[in-house]
């Protein structure tokens, strides 16, 4: 009977892939179904109010960030634009008097 060379297994759903530290599984083992209290259903299940509450206060933020990100790359845009403006008016002459 010949021996298993290092890092890899004789039976089961595992192999080696690249060597004894990178063993990956080959096959799922399915997660066990999950039930219900008894008396409810599937549509009972609900995050409520609450759910509701938290995903209009995230939302509401969301939509404040992208109001104040707008505002101040247009404020960025604005000042680069003047600075260009300036620059172009007040070019220094260069050795021939343009």
């Amino acid at each position: 009977m010949s021996a298993q060379p290092s890092g890899t297994l004789a039976a089961g759903p595992w192999t080696t892939v690249g060597g004894p530290t990178a063993t990956v599984a080959t096959t799922a083992t399915p997660s066990p179904a999950v039930s219900l209290r008894d008396g409810l259903k599937d549509t009972d299940v609900s995050p409520g109010f609450a759910g509701f509450a938290v995903t209009f206060v995230v939302v509401l933020v969301v939509i404040g960030l992208m109001l104040s990100m707008t505002r101040r790359v247009r404020r960025i845009a604005h000042s680069q634009d003047a600075t260009h403006m300036v620059e172009a008016e007040v070019q220094v002459p260069d050795d021939r008097g343009r």
